[in-house]
């Protein structure tokens, strides 16, 4: 394993890690579909190391599709890389918001993800349990037990986009009449040649 520094010099600084702390364990290059993949461990969490990763391959590569995956020391798994985690499971997972302002909270072996927005039987059925564990095993080298649980509808934040759209409706007979006029009605003819 080499130190990442000699691959990427200035890295730790960007990152506030301490040097010597991340190390280059593999690195693949598949030069047909211009494509980089590194794997890399590190002593200390800190969030957007692959990112910062990924960035700093795309500077020394360009042209190329550069992914990172870091493995994380025992020990790192932390309430802020669960949800980094999450944010990346966002991107693989019809997720919908659900994990927006998700609580995040350890009691000893185990995870509790608290959603604040519901949605618990649709991320069991979209995999969401499976992913995650997976996601933790592959970065952290965690298997936590998990546990999934809604707030009561009545705790649930409101959103602000509902709550402001509700102030601005409009209230006098016009708009009611626009906006119960089938869209078809409301557009002009087109000219047809």
């Amino acid at each position: 394993m080499a130190d990442i520094s000699t691959l990427f010099p200035g890295i730790y600084q960007r990152l506030a890690l301490p040097d010597g702390s991340l190390s280059a364990e593999g690195i693949s290059v598949d030069k047909n579909h211009r494509r980089v993949f590194i794997k890399a461990g590190c002593s200390a969490y800190a969030p957007g190391i692959a990112a910062e990763l990924e960035r700093s391959l795309a500077e020394a590569l360009p042209g190329y599709c550069c992914c990172a995956q870091v493995r994380f020391a025992p020990g790192c798994l932390c309430p802020d890389g669960v949800r980094e985690l999450l944010e990346g499971l966002k991107s693989r997972l019809p997720l919908n918001g659900f994990l927006d302002d998700c609580g995040v909270a350890f009691e000893g072996n185990e995870l509790k993800l608290t959603f604040c927005h519901g949605g618990e039987e649709m991320l069991r059925a979209a995999g969401f349990e499976r992913e995650l564990l997976k996601s933790l095993a592959q970065s952290f080298g965690a298997s936590p037990e998990l546990t999934l649980t809604c707030l009561p509808v009545e705790q649930r934040p409101q959103p602000a986009l509902e709550t402001e759209h509700a102030k601005a409706a409009p209230t006098g007979s016009a708009g009611a009449a626009k906006k119960s006029a089938p869209r078809a009605a409301r557009q002009k003819p087109r000219e047809v040649r």
